[in-house]
C-alpha cells in the first residue's frame, strides 16, 4: 500500500465506537440500506460486522487472532520461552512464525512491555460500560490492557466477569486508593485463599493470584510467610514474563526491607539488571529504606533526601513546592509529618509545631498515626520518655529499631540495613562508629533522631 493510499484508508477507516453503533443498529432490526445511509459506511462493512457477530462477542472490534492464540499458549505454559512457543505452534497448529513476531504479539498483552489500549478503544470501552454491556467490556480486557490512570473504570465492572490479571490489578488499585474498608479487604483475602486452595493447574493466572497473595502479606506485615513463599517460588518467578516478574519482585523486596534486608538487597541487584523498564523511582525508595542514601541520590531525586541527610532548612524550603504536586493523600500527609519533624530538629519552638500537628489531625483524623513520630520526638526533647514508650509501644513488632531501642537489645538489628547498624552502635555506646556510619551512608537524620 502506497503512502497516499494508506492515508486515504486511514482517513476513511471507521472508529470502533461507530462500528459498535452499527452493530447495535443491526440488532435493532434496521435494514442494511438504512444503516449505510445513517452512518455513511459501505454495505460491505455492515455485512462483515453482521457475519462476525455469529462468531465473536465483540464483532465491531478487530482482534488479532494469532496474537491471542500465542497469549493463550503462554498463559497455559508460563515458563515457555519464545522458542518453545514457536515449536508448539508448528507442532500443534502447523503455523510458522518468527521469534520476533511472537515477542511483538505478546507485548500487546503487557507481558514484556507497557502497551495499553489506544484512545479509540478506550472511548469504546467507556461507551460499553455506559450502556451496561458488561460482558462485552470485559471481553475487550482480554485483548487490550488499561493504563493505570483509567483503572477507575474497573470499579463499575463485577469481579467475576474480569480476566484474572485484571481482577488482581483492580483489587490492588482499590486498596491503594483507599476505596475498600478493612472488612472488605479481609473478605477479598479470604476469597483469594479459597480460590488458591482449589487451584489445580499452575498457569499464568496462578502467578497473578500469587502476586495478590503476596500483596496481602505486605499489607499485613506477614514477613515470615512471605519469606517462605519466596524461597519456594523464587526459581519459578525468574522464568515468568518480565512485567509479572518485576511486579512480584518489587513486592517481595519491599516486604523484606525490615526483617530480611539481606534478601531485599539480593532482589534489588536483580531489579537493577532489568533495563526494559524505568525502575529508578522504585530502586530509589528501596535504597532509602535500607539506608543507602548515597546510592539513592545517584538514581533519583526527591526532597526526602535532604530530610534524611539532615539538610532540614533546605527540606523546609523545598517541600512546600513538592507538596503541591502530590496527589496521593497518604504521601502528602507523610511529607507533612516529615516537615513537622524538620521544624522540631531545626529548633522551631515545639509549642508552634504541636498546634500545627493538632490542626492536621483535626482535618485528617485517619492519618493520626503518620504524626506519631513527630509526637514521640517532641516528648523525647521534653524528656518525657514514658510518654515516648507509650506512643511507640505498638510499633515493637513492626520495627526492629524501635524494639531494640526500647528493650536495649541490639542483637536483633541487622548490618545490611544501615539505619539498624547505626542504632546498633548507639545502643552499644560506640558514638564514634555511629557517626562514621552516618557519614558514609548520609544517615544524619537517623543519627539526630535515634541519639
Amino acid at each position: 500500500m502506497t503512502k497516499t493510499k494508506f492515508k486515504k484508508y486511514h482517513k476513511n477507516r471507521l472508529k470502533p465506537i461507530k462500528k459498535y453503533l452499527i452493530y447495535k443498529a443491526i440488532l435493532g432490526g434496521r435494514t442494511i440500506r438504512e444503516i449505510s445511509k445513517e452512518f455513511k459506511c459501505s454495505v460491505r462493512t455492515i455485512i462483515e460486522i453482521k457475519r462476525k457477530s455469529k462468531q465473536s462477542l465483540i464483532p465491531f472490534l478487530e482482534i488479532d487472532n494469532l496474537g491471542y492464540l500465542i497469549y493463550e499458549i503462554k498463559e497455559q505454559n508460563p515458563f515457555f520461552t519464545f522458542k518453545d512457543i514457536q515449536n508448539y505452534l508448528k507442532e500443534h497448529y502447523k503455523i510458522k512464525v518468527s521469534i520476533s513476531t511472537i515477542s511483538n504479539k505478546l507485548k500487546n498483552y503487557c507481558l514484556y512491555s507497557e502497551k495499553y489500549m489506544n484512545e479509540d478503544i478506550l472511548e469504546l470501552f467507556k461507551k460499553l460500560i455506559e450502556d451496561n454491556e458488561i460482558k462485552m467490556a470485559c471481553e475487550i480486557l482480554k485483548h487490550y490492557k488499561l493504563n493505570l490512570r483509567d483503572y477507575y473504570l474497573l470499579e463499575k465492572l463485577p469481579d467475576d466477569y474480569l480476566p484474572v490479571d485484571i481482577f488482581v490489578k483492580k483489587i490492588i488499585y482499590l486498596i491503594e486508593n483507599e476505596k475498600l474498608s478493612e472488612d472488605e479487604i479481609l473478605n477479598y483475602q479470604r476469597k483469594l485463599e479459597v480460590i488458591l486452595s482449589n487451584y489445580q493447574k499452575v498457569d499464568l493466572n496462578y502467578y497473578y493470584l500469587l502476586l495478590l497473595k503476596v500483596y496481602f502479606l505486605v499489607l499485613f506485615s506477614e514477613f515470615d510467610k512471605a519469606f517462605e513463599i519466596y524461597n519456594q517460588k523464587k526459581d519459578e518467578i525468574e522464568k515468568l514474563p518480565l512485567n509479572l516478574r518485576v511486579d512480584i519482585l518489587l513486592l517481595f523486596s519491599n516486604l523484606f526491607l525490615l526483617k530480611y534486608p539481606r534478601e531485599a538487597l539480593r532482589i534489588i541487584s536483580k531489579l537493577k539488571r532489568i533495563k526494559k523498564f524505568d525502575l529508578r523511582e522504585d530502586l530509589f525508595r528501596l535504597y532509602l529504606n535500607l539506608g543507602y542514601l548515597n546510592k539513592a541520590k545517584g538514581i533519583f531525586s526527591e526532597p526526602i533526601l535532604d530530610f534524611l541527610m539532615g539538610n532540614y532548612r533546605k527540606f523546609i524550603k523545598e517541600v512546600s513546592k513538592f507538596l503541591d504536586k502530590i496527589e496521593d493523600a497518604q504521601t502528602k500527609t507523610y511529607y507533612k509529618s516529615l516537615l513537622m519533624e524538620s521544624k522540631i530538629l531545626n529548633n522551631i519552638p515545639i509549642s508552634i509545631i504541636s498546634k500545627e500537628i493538632e490542626k492536621e489531625v483535626e482535618k485528617y483524623p485517619f492519618y493520626q498515626m503518620e504524626f506519631k513520630g513527630c509526637n514521640a520526638l517532641k516528648f523525647a526533647i521534653l524528656g518525657d520518655y514514658e510518654k515516648v514508650k507509650e506512643l511507640l509501644s505498638d510499633e515493637l513488632e513492626k520495627s526492629n529499631i524501635i524494639k531494640a531501642i526500647l528493650t536495649k537489645n541490639y542483637k536483633i538489628l541487622s548490618k545490611y540495613r544501615k539505619q539498624e547498624l547505626l542504632v546498633k552502635y548507639l545502643i552499644k555506646g560506640n558514638l564514634k562508629r555511629a557517626i562514621e556510619v552516618a557519614r558514609k551512608y548520609g544517615l544524619f537524620h537517623n543519627l539526630h533522631l535515634y541519639s
